[in-house]
């Protein structure tokens, strides 16, 4: 069980932490970020949001780009609509991810065109918006076949390999679009072809997330011997999905797989095909897992602190509190690129150590997309509640 739960510190603060600690007096941009803050933590879009988006300041438009999708109001939608030609690819990206957040369904074109954008960030925030979409059911009939069209046109030929494991991903929420048959065919080809192996284990997710049933079944038979573990074992929950007894031979040489993970997924997926309920929690190893040796933990010898008791909820976080806490501005939001689109940005981040009975469990947080959620998890860490 947990005993206590640690934050570590952070080093040198980059961006607008900078601002931050200037003193006393607001500079412009810290004033501009207090009142995006302000609209996003109100979801409401203000005069001064709008004139945010369309800053020279790349930084201030980014962050208003994303407050406005926040408000998940529709009348902030034509403003972001409006910065979808803008020179900067960053406040293109952020635009259309702020339209899939609002996801009003109005807007398929939009991020129909997106998915050919010159930027990877930008068709990465395309396929987010997408996603939503589907999700959200607001694109049906000829809309949700068009974009699952694009979407499979950017796995199959998509320069950017994190672009295409994004598509492979958006593509599961597609499954009942008029075209599934097209985009299962689409992740087949990329488990079967594609070399980069982030693009063929989100590919194989897909299908078992949604077109397990329907995937060949010599196919899923050929993935239980990839080279990828990931991609073997997503073989292996796509087969569990199908419940079929006849599948039980093909998955029990898996129980000697060089991988654990393996190991323990056949496992279960034999429990499915046997009719039984999926294992709660192992109370201990089956002598038959191939578990590896424990690596050290390098900060194992770092003290924790020493645990509190509970103080009581704290206030919820207020623009004021996330503009003193200087941890959660050491990074700022620059999505120019596929990969800075689809992560943490460049920097140092707050983290958090779970000290528990059976080893270290550490955790990364990423304020520069949630600044709020981050700011109330740290204060509930720092009095007590975890």
């Amino acid at each position: 069980m947990v005993r206590v739960l640690a934050l570590l510190r952070l080093g040198a603060f980059l961006g607008l932490a900078a601002l931050l600690a200037a003193g006393p007096a607001v500079p412009r941009p810290v004033a501009s970020l207090r009142g995006i803050l302000a609209a996003e933590h109100a979801r409401i879009v203000t005069p001064g949001l709008k004139r945010a988006l369309a800053s020279p300041d790349e930084a201030i438009a980014v962050r208003a780009a994303l407050a406005i999708g926040r408000t998940k109001r529709r009348d902030g939608e034509p403003f972001l609509v409006s910065r979808l030609h803008d020179p900067r690819a960053a406040v293109r990206a952020m635009s259309v991810y702020g339209i899939g957040l609002i996801a009003s369904g109005k807007q398929t074109h939009a991020i129909h065109a997106a998915l050919f954008d010159a930027s990877g960030a930008v068709r990465v925030a395309a396929l987010d918006a997408a996603d939503r979409y589907a999700v959200a059911h607001v694109v049906t009939g000829d809309s949700a076949e068009g974009l699952a069209a694009a979407v499979v046109t950017r796995l199959a030929s998509d320069r950017d390999p994190i672009v295409r494991a994004r598509a492979a991903a958006t593509l599961a929420s597609f499954a009942g679009a008029p075209n599934a048959g097209a985009a299962l065919r689409a992740l087949v080809r990329a488990v079967t072809r594609d070399r980069d192996p982030l693009v063929r284990r989100f590919a194989m997710w897909s299908i078992f997330r949604d077109y397990a049933k329907a995937a060949p079944e010599a196919f899923l038979v050929r993935s239980l011997g990839d080279r990828d573990e990931v991609v073997r074992i997503e073989a292996v929950r796509a087969i569990g999905m199908r419940r079929s007894a006849g599948d039980a031979p093909v998955v029990l040489p898996l129980l000697n797989d060089r991988s654990w993970r393996v190991q323990e997924q056949a496992s279960e997926t034999l429990r499915l095909i046997d009719g039984k309920k999926p294992t709660d929690h192992w109370k201990a190893l089956p002598p038959w897992l191939h578990v590896p040796a424990r690596v050290a933990d390098p900060l194992q010898s770092l003290p924790a602190f020493p645990r509190t008791r509970f103080q009581g909820p704290s206030k919820a976080p207020t623009v004021a509190s996330v503009l003193r806490d200087a941890r959660l501005w050491s990074v700022t939001l620059d999505p120019r690129s596929a990969s800075a689109m689809s992560g943490p940005a460049r920097g140092l981040h707050p983290r958090v150590r779970i000290v528990t009975t059976q080893g270290n469990v550490y955790v990364a947080l990423f304020p520069e997309w949630a600044p709020f959620t981050v700011e109330n998890f740290l204060s509930l860490a720092n009095r007590g509640y975890y």
